[in-house]
Formats: C-alpha cells, structure tokens, sequence
C-alpha cells in the first residue's frame, strides 16, 4: 500500500524521497499560465487562499517557560523574532525511520514567530524512557522547524521557518552547509532525481543532492507557497496560495 502514498515518497517510513527520475528542474510560471511553456502540463486556481523539547526549552532558572512567553504577538513577550528565543515548542512535522533511528525536528506555529528549533535523532529499539536512554544525537543550529526531514544517500536535510535549508550526516549529524533564502519557510524538502526542492513564500528552490551546497534554479510562482512539493508519474507538483502546479520535462 505504501507504494500508493506519494506525499510521503512511496514508503511508509514517511521519509520525503522519491523514486521519479527525469524531473524539471525549472518552468517558467508567467508563461506555463500561458501555455507557452512546455514544461509546464497545467495549472488550475485553487481558490483566493490556502493556508520534544529539551529541559532547558521548558525551564529556565528552575522555573517553568509560559508557553504563551515565546508569541511575539503577546505585548508581554520576550520573543525578539530574531531565532534566539528559547521556549516549549512541538512537533509539527512527521517523524522519519531511517535505518532504525527515528529523526524529528520541534517547531511552532510561525506566527508565534522565530526561536530556536531542535533535531533530534533517537534509536527506537532500546527500552524505557527512549527520550532519555535512546538519544543518537540532536543538532540545535536551526530555527524552529515545522518540516519533515528528508533523507537520501545518508544525508538528512531539513528546514525551517527561517528559511534555511540545513544538510547534514544522517548518520552523525555533523553539519555539512546550510543555505540561507531570507524568507519564511513552512515546509520540508522533496528530493527526486538527485535534487532536493524546497518553498518558501517567494520562491520554489531547487538544489543538487550533495554534500555540498549547489543551487539551480529558484522560480517564482506569483503567491506565495506554504507548502512541500510532491512528485510522481514523472511529474512535480508545487501547490501555491493560489495555484496548482504540475511541470514535467516534455518528451
């Protein structure tokens, strides 16, 4: 059945990776709506809009964090929306199993604004308080993150609401780049064909799998995208607050 779920790359490890080959790795959008673009198949309108935390996240100085403290819309908030905020946060994202480790990043809603995010790589097959007894290794150089995390060729990459992609070794978590867009990000990495593709509010990023960072294209799409690309039947599909859209590489 799992071969029947291409939101989560065809497998039920959730693990956002996908066997299409042959995709785009650019379309250009004014002329897709056009029909001009042979890349792009179609596109239709979707209406006006679519829309584990550590100790020291949930205490400070013996004392419990207000969950509420980290909203940068609350006046009393000590949340400067500068990504330094320590606070609760959750999981928003699905976990990933990947060669008996599970991955999952900690986030909150973006409205609530920008604070520090956690990954967290856990080996599930141990006993008792997992949490505690079954940490492989965590990596806390991102924003708070509503992704889930992909993994390919044994490096993981994620993002966060900040707009970074982050790349690292799977197996280690030691940091192999991080590539900054400068614009809010609610969604996770799609890797097919050897790229990895991820939104923001201004652009679609497509980026070369590898342990270096390597850009090809950006594209923007007219509003802006909230969420993670999908791809099957060779195809890649990128909804946008206002469109759906499927581009393929024209035979």
């Amino acid at each position: 059945m799992a071969a029947d779920w291409p939101q989560w790359g065809g497998t039920d490890s959730r693990n956002l990776v996908s066997p299409e080959k042959n995709l785009p790795t650019g379309f250009d959008p004014q002329k897709g709506r056009a029909g001009d673009d042979a890349n792009v198949r179609w596109v239709r309108k979707i209406g006006n809009a679519a829309y584990g935390n550590p100790k020291h996240y949930r205490f400070r100085k013996g004392k419990e964090i207000p969950y509420y403290e980290g909203d940068k819309r609350k006046r009393w908030s000590t949340n400067k929306h500068d990504g330094k905020f320590v606070g609760p946060s959750q999981i928003i994202g699905t976990p990933v199993l990947y060669k008996n480790s599970v991955y999952v990043a900690i986030g909150q809603d973006p409205m609530h604004g920008r604070g520090k995010g956690m990954l967290h790589c856990v080996d599930p097959t141990g006993k008792g308080d997992i949490t505690k007894n079954g940490c492989v290794w965590t990596y806390d150089g991102l924003d708070r993150s509503m992704a889930t995390v992909s993994i390919a060729g044994g490096l993981l990459y994620v993002s966060d609401v900040a707009g970074r992609l982050h790349c690292l070794d799977a197996d280690t978590g030691k940091i192999r780049w991080v590539c900054e867009t400068h614009t809010e990000t609610w969604g996770g990495a799609l890797l097919a064909d050897g790229k990895a593709y991820m939104c923001t509010k201004k652009y679609l990023y497509v980026f070369a799998q590898g342990a270096e960072v390597k850009l090809l294209s950006k594209i923007r799409l007219g509003s802006a995208i909230y969420s993670t690309p999908i791809a099957a039947n060779r195809t890649l599909y990128v909804a946008s607050q206002r469109e759906l859209w499927a581009a393929s590489i024209k035979p």
